[in-house]
């Protein structure tokens, strides 16, 4: 099978996700207003600090904008709410979706499949690597879509205050995109090992319980526990390492 790249496979998650078009329309129309709104919110500060009260000294003036800016503070929060309610909705509908498709195929392959592959294997991909696909929406397409917009209309209030702070404040950026590259990578490889001994784990213990008569048989009972143990420890060791660079 021809491995396919990063890009047809979003593409492909981005398909299913247009099941439930107008739930995604919704959110994307929530994304862009809340971009806006936090990005004003800041703009206003400045402008009752700055202009209000240390220019104008005009207290109604500055109660008026301290009342609107209650409110939008208010309003970014009920829109983060739905934001968040409706990624998880769409996700859920869509991993729901992808594992109906995914048991439907499974269900019809021939017996000698099976034999070959272990079933704490299949277990692993069918919920836990799906269960993952869920983040593609959650923490993917929408609010990426959202970060991207907050990031240019937040440069574009920035040139608007001050040029030669905004070209001051973007001399950084190069370096945090190298440093993003630099940890994307190692995150990817930490990922692809969670997987990997997550799968193993799962495998060992269906193979182990379902052979366990086999297992008491030759009385390997401890040599068994010994190997359960010793994949447990480099599962623990991938996880901690996964949170690890994460953390950094």
């Amino acid at each position: 099978m021809k491995k396919q790249s990063t890009w047809e496979i979003i593409k492909r998650l981005f398909v299913i996700g247009m099941k439930f078009r107008s739930w995604f329309i919704i959110t994307l129309i929530i994304s862009i207003v809340l971009s806006i709104i936090s990005t004003y919110r800041p703009y206003l500060t400045m402008q009752i600090v700055d202009t209000d009260i240390i220019q104008l000294r005009d207290k109604g003036l500055m109660m008026k904008h301290i009342y609107i800016l209650v409110a939008l503070v208010f309003g970014e929060t009920i829109l983060n709410f739905f934001l968040v309610y409706f990624s998880n909705f769409i996700s859920q509908n869509v991993i729901r979706d992808i594992r109906e498709r995914l048991y439907h195929k499974l269900i019809y392959f021939r017996t000698s499949f099976f034999d070959k592959t272990a079933i704490g294997q299949l277990v692993t991909r069918a919920v836990g690597d799906v269960e993952t696909i869920a983040t593609v929406y959650t923490d993917g397409f929408l609010m990426v879509f959202g970060d991207i917009l907050r990031i240019v209309f937040v440069l574009i209030m920035m040139f608007q205050v001050d040029v030669h702070l905004s070209y001051i404040s973007l001399v950084i950026l190069p370096l945090m995109v190298l440093i993003t590259r630099f940890f994307q990578k190692r995150l990817k490889k930490a990922f692809t090992d969670e997987r990997v001994w997550t799968s193993n784990q799962n495998s060992f213990v269906q193979e182990r319980l379902s052979g366990m008569s086999i297992v008491q048989v030759f009385n390997r009972q401890k040599a068994e526990f010994k190997k359960f143990d010793d994949i447990n420890i480099t599962l623990k060791q991938a996880l901690l390492k996964t949170v690890f660079i994460f953390s950094l």
